[in-house]
């Protein structure tokens, strides 16, 4: 109990300090949120699903997450890495954060932007891997990111299904708190806080790979992300998990999915592994069939004789599943 309540004050200093800072974390702000961040992240779901995956999307665009992605540090921390080892096997060693004009950038310019973004982060990932393997390694997995930050829009997270992408975009979450606590005691007076440890890492240390330091953020020395990233037990561990079900890391859409046959009908999708929608006359009407099914399940209602307002309503679900 004395831990706990230890542990407990050193958590309510540290977000003392987080909060006191407010706004100036991360160096303040350089971009806003778009006012049209949600039309954008529905937009660019599907695009970023098709170069990433196949794989299902969670988009995240709440204050806390883009005051981080918004922020003047943002490009420079997140490229450190996380410093969590839980986190590496679901966020892979960094997050793609993509370079484009927040301000003024339209969809195709955002596009362009996650395209040359995408080249880069699968080289840079190629070079990590090359340059920390061990003659036992694993093979190397895609080099396509899990975690997209997107100044201006938010943050989008990929995984199997919809599950697991959501877990995804909270580890992230998690890793800015992480950054948020070191860095809102960085001193500039006193410089980082590594500087003091160095003669213990020189004395106890010594063959070790440094760590990185922005920020009084330390990251794990990228040998050691590795090391957890393609952890032999881990890759064991993903060996045995139940083989992928048939209609895994797609999205179906269920017209007419009021009670009867249609909310019936797609009961088989969802048991295939397909994250699924219900369209309905009512959304209310296929909520409860549609969305206890599985995690991936999304409803809507539609007009009944006004056609002209389907179309806007089946883009809803694209920045929560990418269809």
């Amino acid at each position: 109990m004395n831990t706990l309540r230890v542990l407990d004050k050193i958590g309510e200093f540290v977000v003392k300090r987080t909060e006191a800072k407010g706004d100036a974390l991360f160096s303040g702000a350089k971009f806003a949120k778009r006012a049209d961040s949600e039309s954008l992240a529905r937009a660019i779901m599907p695009v970023l699903r098709g170069k990433v995956g196949p794989a299902i999307g969670h988009f995240t665009g709440d204050e806390e997450t883009l005051r981080f992605i918004n922020s003047d540090r943002a490009k420079s921390l997140s490229y450190q890495g996380t410093s969590c080892p839980d986190h590496f096997v679901r966020t892979k060693v960094r997050p793609l954060y993509v370079e484009w004009d927040a301000a003024q950038g339209d969809e195709q310019a955002l596009q362009s932007a996650i395209q040359t973004g995408l080249a880069a982060y699968r080289e840079d990932y190629a070079r990590y891997y090359e340059a920390n393997k061990l003659p036992d390694s694993p093979g190397m997995r895609s080099a396509s990111p899990t975690v997209v930050l997107v100044p201006g829009v938010g943050m989008f997270s990929f995984g199997r299904n919809k599950a697991e992408a959501r877990i995804t975009g909270e580890f992230y979450v998690n890793a800015i708190h992480v950054m948020e606590g070191a860095t809102a005691f960085y001193d500039e007076t006193h410089g980082d806080s590594l500087n003091q440890l160095e003669p213990y890492i020189a004395q106890f240390t010594p063959r070790a790979q440094r760590p990185t330091v922005l920020d009084n953020y330390v990251a794990l020395p990228l040998n050691e992300a590795f090391g957890i990233e393609y952890w032999l037990l881990e890759e064991a561990k993903l060996k045995r998990m139940p083989a992928e079900k048939e209609l895994s890391r797609k999205v179906a859409v269920v017209l007419g999915a009021s009670p009867g046959i249609g909310l019936e009908g797609r009961r088989p999708i969802g048991e295939r592994g397909r994250a699924c929608g219900c369209h309905g006359h009512q959304a209310g009407t296929g909520a409860a069939g549609c969305g206890k099914r599985t995690e991936g399940a999304w409803q809507r209602g539609r007009h009944r004789r006004n056609r002209g307002l389907y179309r806007p309503r089946i883009g809803a679900p694209d920045a929560r599943s990418g269809r």
